[in-house]
């Protein structure tokens, strides 16, 4: 019998036809103890960073399951957020859904013809017995879209320690403007979607304070790494904290104002606050 803690998990994110707003999700888990005679998948109904009830569930569709060797398993929805799949003793199960995505604006789950976003609790599924194992996730960009996170990994394969991790990490796929930067020789990203009078250079400058200022305060980085993710947008504002990274939203021609400018700078400020206080 093959021990659960031997279980591997492999995420797969698609995104085949933008234009649909549909994100293709597989989820492989392997070397699954025979034992187990069925696998529960939930989509969170919360968010890192957002204190309510979220509906993510009401998305998904063009749910399946197979067995190692492609041969169908039976499904059915128990519950508004949780799928079971019956497992037939395999050691190996793979399970595909598709989710509807067309929402940037409250930073959860959006894909269409100009980028993706996804924050993964808005989009990946766990099974709960697994959800501390170590996942990996592979990405599979539109046309000649990079990826930007702050999950370890380069080009589009990613791990995690868990799931939780995972999905504290958001992720910007498109052609976002990455820059990067090092403050007391710690890396750092700046990446914007969208154009507007923003300045990178003065960006950096101004982020790069606000970093030195904040880390002489609590005395250490709490990561090897960070992301600040921007969406510069006419309708974009606000911002989440997450575990190594920050997802906000401003308009694309609040830089040149002193005071429309102060408050994004703020926003920059209290979003990486949080990294160390109430994450």
């Amino acid at each position: 019998m093959t021990s659960a803690q031997q279980s591997t998990i492999h995420y797969t994110l698609g995104m085949s036809s933008p234009s649909t707003h549909l994100f293709e999700i597989e989820i492989a888990y392997e070397n699954l103890s025979r034992d187990i005679q069925h696998l529960d998948f939930l989509l969170p109904v919360w968010r890192p960073g957002r204190y309510m009830v979220m509906d993510f569930a009401s998305g998904v569709q063009d749910i399946s399951a197979v067995d190692g060797n492609g041969k169908p398993l039976d499904w059915s929805k128990i519950e508004k957020s949780l799928w079971r799949v019956i497992t037939n003793t395999s050691e190996k199960i793979v399970f595909r859904y598709k989710v509807y995505a067309n929402e940037f604006n409250l930073r959860t789950r959006g894909l269409n013809d100009e980028h993706a976003f996804i924050d993964g609790s808005a989009v990946l599924m766990y099974v709960e017995q697994f959800r501390n194992l170590p996942v990996r996730l592979t990405i599979h960009p539109d046309k000649n879209w990079h990826v930007t996170t702050g999950l370890e990994g380069r080009g589009n394969e990613f791990t995690a320690p868990n799931y939780d991790y995972l999905v504290d990490c958001p992720i910007e796929i498109g052609n976002q403007h990455d820059f990067e930067f090092s403050v007391e020789g710690v890396p750092h990203v700046l990446s914007i979607y969208g154009e507007g009078n923003w300045n990178a250079d003065t960006l950096i400058r101004d982020i790069s304070s606000i970093v030195r200022a904040q880390k002489e305060l609590w005395g250490e980085f709490p990561y090897t790494r960070y992301v600040f993710l921007v969406h510069c947008t006419p309708s974009s504002g606000g911002g989440t904290e997450h575990i190594n990274s920050t997802i906000m939203g401003t308009r694309p021609y609040i830089f040149k104002n002193p005071e429309s400018y102060k408050g994004f700078i703020g926003l920059v400020s209290h979003e990486y606050f949080h990294t160390w206080n109430v994450k």
